[in-house]
């Protein structure tokens, strides 16, 4: 998986109705970016799955594979903007030299059946070309539900989206 911040009113305006619907702005949607400028020309890796499992990392849940994961990642802002989220990429390598890939700078020619997925902000941050951005990102797991948190580290502190999976979550 890997990241990158966006500036997109229309995605924000979409999740958040302006900053009045806070599950909405808690919410990541699987989406088509068209309406957007990204902040910066690549993507950031965050962390990975391996299939199968080594059997030195089943310590998660009932001794499963465990899916939890935390990043910390700085990115530089290349373009000026208001950052209003971060567009999450995937690539997946299935065997040998075959790879699916949905990040920008390898993105598998004629893919078009998987789409980004957007975490909105709470509050937009106007940020300026060079600016370092930290991000901290978390895939939560619980034995019934699977839900992701975020929130930028720098050059602002914002609250911790999405904690608990209170506004959004997936049922295992």
């Amino acid at each position: 998986a890997s990241f990158g911040g966006t500036s997109g009113n229309f995605q924000h305006q979409f999740s958040g109705r302006n900053g009045t619907n806070m599950v909405g702005l808690e919410t990541p949607y699987v989406v088509y970016l068209r309406r957007f400028l990204p902040l910066t020309s690549t993507s950031t890796p965050l962390w990975q799955f391996d299939h199968p499992v080594p059997l030195e990392n089943n310590d998660g849940l009932a001794g499963g594979p465990d899916n939890r994961r935390h990043a910390n990642v700085a990115f530089t802002i290349e373009r000026s903007g208001c950052l209003t989220g971060f567009a999450g990429y995937f690539d997946c390598d299935l065997f040998a030299d075959e790879t699916l890939s949905i990040v920008p700078q390898t993105h598998s020619e004629g893919m078009f059946s998987w789409f980004p997925i957007y975490f909105p902000l709470h509050q937009p941050i106007d940020v300026a070309a060079g600016q370092t951005i930290t991000l901290d990102i978390w895939r939560c797991v619980d034995e019934h539900r699977v839900w992701y948190e975020w929130c930028v580290v720098s050059p602002v502190r914002t609250a911790i989206h999405n904690i608990q999976g209170r506004s959004s979550c997936v049922g295992l």
